[in-house]
Order: C-alpha cells, then structure tokens, then sequence
C-alpha cells in the first residue's frame, strides 16, 4: 500500500511523524518518543543496508507509541510485534496501526520485555530501549531478552556506554558492529529538565549471534 511512495527517506520521515509522541511519559519507564527523523534514519539503514525488514518477521521490545514497529511494517516486514509495558502506549500504537491502514501486518502487546508472551523466535529485533540512565542496567535487561527471541538484533544505545555493552555481547557469544552514530533530541518531558530539548549521542548497534 505505501511501499512505493518510500522511495525517498523524508517520506518515511513525514509518515513516522503521523505516529503520536508519549503523553505524560514515565521516568520510572525512562520513557522518551524516538524523534521521526532518528527512526527513518535507523529504519532506512536496517532495510536497505542490511536488508533485513522486507517480509521478515520483527519484534520491536519497548515499542512505545510504535514508531520503529510501524516503519517497519510500512517497509515491507511479514508481520512485527510491538511490546510495551504501558498499556498507554500499547494504546496508541494499535489506534496508529488502524489510522494508517497497517492492522495486519502490525500487533502491538502490552507486557514486561523480560516475559514476553511467546517463545516463539522472529527473524529480527529492532529496539530503542531504554539507555539505563535512572534505571542501572535497564539496557541490558532489553538487548538480553532480544538475544533470546532472535539471533539478529539491531539495538540503539547512548554512546557512552556502546563499549560496554559491545562487551557483554561478546561476551555471551554475540558479534557486534556499530552501523552509525547520531545524536537523540529529547524534549523537555520531566520536571527536571532545564531545556526546551537535549542531545544526547548515540549508536546503533548490529548484533549477530556467533553460529
């Protein structure tokens, strides 16, 4: 239905940008709307660089409003699975799935990462979990329930810590390779937040489980 009209990377852009933000987000969820350019950006690279969207099987863990899921599904995947915790937003990603006429190659479930409700393994996992900033090692507990439902993963983390977490991968038998560095614009959404908005640099990460 849309694919053709995807020809251009701006075009995915303004159609991820039909997908609404988080309303009144949780830090305790450490909740933030990935920005529309940032997501075609990750979602152009996977599709035509990697070329592992197209009539592939994904689980997006941490879907949110649904915007990677969504991308995802307008790019050609078979199906894709969103998962939340907020039902919230589990909400508004099935709400967006109907408006954009994608219902059936898109489901989004509300449910904890760490107890997904399947066993089942999908082709791929595209994630933009949560950095683990308030949270210590809330970015592990996603890409280590990613590791155990797909041997492709493709994980988006704040810089600083890339290191780090190439490390642990490797360390449980996973190959990694950074696909591009950019910079994640967060709106003032807290109390604390001084700024109108906030740059923080970060990576997306290709991991690969070791055959």
């Amino acid at each position: 239905m849309y694919r053709n009209k995807f020809l251009k990377k701006r075009n995915l852009e303004l159609f991820l940008e039909r997908i609404p933000e988080a309303v009144e987000p949780k830090l305790k969820f450490e909740q933030y709307t990935i920005p529309s350019d940032l997501a075609a950006t990750i979602l152009w690279i996977i599709a035509f660089g990697e070329k592992r969207i197209e009539g592939k099987k994904v689980l997006d863990l941490g879907c949110g409003t649904g915007r990677l899921g969504l991308g995802a599904a307008v790019l050609g995947a078979q199906l894709v699975v969103g998962v939340d915790i907020d039902y919230r937003l589990v909400s508004i990603a099935h709400e967006s799935a109907k408006k954009l006429g994608l219902v059936g190659s898109f489901e989004a479930v509300c449910a904890d990462v760490s107890l997904p409700p399947f066993r089942c393994k999908v082709d791929v996992v595209i994630q933009n979990p949560p950095f683990g900033v308030y949270h210590k090692g809330y970015d592990l507990k996603f890409l280590k329930s990613a590791f155990q439902l797909s041997s492709i993963v493709y994980s988006l983390h704040k810089s600083t810590t890339v290191d780090y977490i190439r490390d642990v991968a490797r360390k449980e038998g996973w190959e990694s390779r950074i696909l591009m560095r950019d910079y994640f614009r967060i709106k003032q959404s807290y109390w604390f937040h001084r700024k109108k908005s906030h740059l923080v640099k970060v990576a997306l990460i290709a991991f690969e489980k070791v055959a």
